[in-house]
């Protein structure tokens, strides 16, 4: 597997529109509002609704990294369970003492990029079977 540049513009230019139709694809299969999928991308309400959809949108290195930790975090969810839970387990509050009781979505809209990457560590441990 080759290393992805995300710092060079016309790597970002060329992923962004995978990108944001995945992001879109994991948004509807996990039920989110456009509230939390904002808070999860690290943009203001106002921005996700008026510039995230709109065609040539270009994702800065932050968005592209948080999105794909999502999909992995998706990925992992789909393998570890039936699609019915798998799409629910985001907005379930868990008892996990890594959440306190929160649901994983109000962990990793609170902790930023090392909140998804401990969620994406965990469940990716899970698959493995550790």
């Amino acid at each position: 597997m080759s290393w992805v540049d995300l710092s060079d513009p016309a790597v970002r230019e060329r992923l962004s529109s995978a990108a944001v139709q995945v992001f879109s694809s994991v948004v509807c299969r996990w039920s989110l509002s456009d509230r939390c999928a904002a808070s999860l991308l690290g943009l203001s309400f106002q921005s996700y609704s008026s510039d995230f959809y709109q065609p040539g949108y270009c994702c800065d290195q932050d968005k592209l990294t948080r999105i794909s930790f999502l999909v992995g975090i998706f990925v992992a969810l789909d393998a570890l369970h039936g699609r019915r839970l798998a799409d629910l387990w985001v907005n379930l509050p868990n008892s996990n003492p890594l959440f306190g009781g929160r649901t994983p979505l109000q962990f990793m809209s609170a902790g930023g990029l090392s909140a998804f990457s401990v969620v994406r560590r965990l469940l990716d441990a899970r698959v493995e079977g550790a």
